[in-house]
């Protein structure tokens, strides 16, 4: 048996019983094929499983980086490896202008002695981007900068010009936003322009000896994959505020990118003042009994439609907005932004909507609005929330459609728990269906299962009740 490691792990001649092993550790349950079954639609064309790996004609076997470790507990550490990854000579950066926070660097330096690829799970605030750009001085490598979004992107430059000031203009390139213009010492690519261009993709591939994947779980797993596995860095790692993600997809984010080297929790970045808990406020919002699991239904006549609902609603961020607060709207559909948008604006004009219906350019310039206290309250949709969006003086958001997913939940308590001068308290206002079970378990349910509530619980947060 030969094991080569390089972009993928290849092992020619694997014995039956390891083949069988990783096999079946990386065939992947679909989400996609088992929510079609769970919610009585078709399932043609999808396959229950995806399948993480390659059989060569050879008979050799390709696993994700990322499984090292799963393999080397298999064979035992004694076996060798030809070590192919794309290493360079030490680049000597100034790193001087990094001022870091207790728990970063000490964070940051254990999680680069844990290993060469992996994961570095912190909370939102609680300064990734820092650690990130940290590791480029010290590992001293060629570094690419992997974002999935142009405002992120975006961010990642002005960020790693303000810490790494002694590079020059040509040390740092972008990939992305119409530009291909590689830097000799950082670049920051936007990961769907690579998709699109394989070629130069395929060609970049031993350039870099670090790259770093930032906020991973946004980025589609099928990208995801395509990018990440046509890379041969020596160094590996993924900045996320979240393991978990909306495609129900986690295992293949850590087969591809390693395991989870280190996870700095909330309160550890609380007790530093890097952070500011929200307390959740939720209201029992009770309407007519509906029976039945049709979703889209049952969220058009409930939710979106309910004016008793959007009303009482629109009272709470009204009165948050006129006690001089900044407040943050969530609706997961794009007419129930509207609504709420048209019934906000009648009672406070400082009021703005980002969603999928607008340009970029527009949405850019409501959170440019929004930074600039132009305005001080934001309707938009969780698809946008992440979008680079970062705000350090928001502390009022407003769960305005119900929803299930903790990973959402971490994501928006991320936007309001950032410190800022003058900023005293975060709140978050959950709104919660009562007489219909199937909004009502999004929000509570008994055991481990996904819901809102377990969501708050982990992140330490305090849950009271709250009526006018």
């Amino acid at each position: 048996m030969e094991i080569t490691l390089s972009n993928k792990i290849t092992i020619k001649n694997p014995p039956e019983k390891l083949k069988n092993y990783l096999v079946e550790k990386l065939k992947v349950k679909n989400p996609k094929y088992y929510n079609a079954i769970a919610n009585g639609y078709s399932a043609w064309g999808l396959d229950p499983f995806i399948y993480n790996f390659e059989m060569l004609p050879d008979d050799s076997l390709c696993i994700p980086r990322g499984c090292r470790s799963l393999l080397m507990e298999a064979v035992g550490k004694d076996v060798k490896i030809k070590d192919e990854r794309a290493i360079f000579d030490y680049i000597d950066i100034d790193s001087s202008h990094i001022k870091y926070r207790p728990y970063q660097f000490d964070n940051m330096i254990k999680f680069l002695k844990e290993g060469e690829e992996g994961l570095f799970i912190a909370p939102a605030g609680s300064g990734k981007t820092v650690i990130g750009i940290s590791m480029i001085p010290i590992l001293g490598q060629p570094t690419l900068w992997l974002t999935h979004t142009r405002a992120l992107s975006n961010q990642a430059l002005a960020r790693i010009k303000q810490f790494l000031p002694g590079l020059k203009d040509d040390d740092v390139g972008l990939i992305g936003d119409g530009k291909w213009k590689p830097g000799k010492i950082v670049t920051v690519a936007l990961i769907p322009t690579l998709v699109r261009r394989l070629k130069e993709l395929h060609e970049m591939r031993d350039d870099y000896g670090l790259v770093i994947v930032d906020e991973c779980h946004h980025v589609p797993a099928s990208t995801f994959i395509t990018v990440v596995s046509n890379l041969n860095p020596y160094y590996l790692y993924a900045l996320t505020a979240t393991p978990y993600r909306r495609d129900k997809l986690e295992t293949l984010m850590f087969q591809m990118i390693g395991p989870k080297l280190i996870h700095i929790s909330v309160s550890e970045v609380e007790s530093d003042g890097g952070i500011m808990l929200p307390l959740v406020k939720y209201r029992s919002i009770h309407s007519k009994p509906v029976y039945g699991n049709k979703i889209q239904e049952i969220l058009k006549q409930n939710i979106v439609n309910n004016a008793s609902r959007n009303n009482l609603i629109v009272g709470d961020i009204i009165r948050e907005a006129v006690l001089g607060n900044y407040c943050i709207v969530l609706t997961d559909r794009k007419i129930h932004a509207e609504i709420l948008y048209d019934l906000i604006s009648l009672g406070w004009e400082k009021t703005g909507i980002a969603t999928g219906n607008y340009t970029k350019k527009y949405v850019v310039e409501q959170a440019e609005k929004l930074d600039n206290k132009e305005i001080t309250v934001l309707v938009c949709t969780f698809s946008l929330l992440g979008e680079g969006f970062d705000v350090k003086f928001l502390n009022r958001a407003f769960i305005t459609m119900p929803f299930r997913a903790e990973g959402k939940v971490e994501q928006l308590v991320g936007r309001i728990q950032r410190t800022a001068k003058g900023k005293t308290d975060a709140i978050v206002y959950d709104y919660v269906d009562v007489d219909i079970g199937l909004l009502q378990n999004q929000f509570y349910t008994r055991g481990k299962n996904d819901c809102r509530w377990n969501a708050y619980n982990r992140l330490g947060l305090e849950i009271e009740p709250y009526e006018e």
